[in-house]
């Protein structure tokens, strides 16, 4: 059965460093102190905000440095960190490849369609080749008109699209697999997409943990059999880095900083 990746996307890439856009990458937030780390971070969203105006592709600048070395990778976006992360986890079950697909569910502000456009172009891009043999979907019907709270009417409505649309797919599609990869965007929306989940029991979600310096990884899924409710929920935790090290990966070797 194939699997398709639902990543919910927000706007973290302004507070990456993963870009060899104005020096940004010349230092790892990671090695940085709570502080040091938070003017950095402003520093990175000043000059990419910038390169947005400018309409700078900073994609071919991308460094892929974090995506190697994974004591760093909180330093790249949150939606790239997770989706490495699931990659892990599914090395020594079923390596991501062939059949599978990561989705970038955003909405279609201007700060929403740069971020996923860059975040794209990175995961499709052939000399990076991150994601060996999987298809990132470039489908336009995962821009979310109106999801954006700055209009409650047309983010109400956002809402019962993105409830339509899954409950249309998650009906019609018995052979692939979803995963909602819940890393960003807004809260409501991942909130809607817990209950999605819940409703159909055909999904698995996962949270990438910030606060454990993305170390961890939960997985959640419903398994509404039998009639005790407070057992339908089935978890589990995932250390990253303890993984990683043991993971007989496909990508090359990590590039020394």
């Amino acid at each position: 059965m194939s699997r398709t990746i639902i990543t919910t996307c927000g706007t973290s890439l302004f507070q990456s460093s993963s870009w060899k856009y104005g020096g940004l990458n010349e230092k790892q937030p990671s090695q940085m102190d709570e502080t040091d780390r938070r003017k950095y971070e402003i520093k990175c969203r000043d000059f990419l905000k910038q390169a947005m105006e400018d309409d700078d592709d900073i994609s071919t600048g991308f460094d892929r440095f974090s995506w190697d070395e994974i004591n760093y990778l909180r330093d790249l976006p949150a939606e790239l960190a997770s989706v490495r992360a699931i990659q892990i986890h599914f090395s020594k079950l079923k390596p991501l490849g062939k059949g599978d697909k990561i989705v970038l569910l955003h909405s279609s502000n201007e700060e929403g369609k740069y971020c996923y456009e860059m975040l794209r172009n990175v995961l499709n891009n052939e000399g990076l080749n991150l994601l060996p043999g999987v298809e990132i979907d470039t489908d336009n019907k995962w821009e979310i008109e109106g999801l954006d709270p700055i209009n409650g009417k047309r983010f109400e409505g956002a809402l019962h699209n993105i409830w339509e649309m899954f409950i249309e797919l998650l009906n019609n599609e018995d052979d692939i697999e979803y995963i909602f990869n819940l890393t960003g965007g807004y809260k409501s929306v991942t909130t809607l997409l817990g209950g999605i989940a819940y409703h159909l029991s055909k999904t698995q979600i996962f949270y990438l943990h910030e606060d454990t310096n993305y170390e961890d990884i939960s997985t959640m899924f419903f398994d509404k059999k039998g009639d005790d409710m407070k057992k339908w929920l089935k978890t589990s935790t995932y250390n990253i880095k303890k993984n990683a090290n043991k993971a007989d990966l496909d990508d090359p070797e990590p590039i020394n900083k």
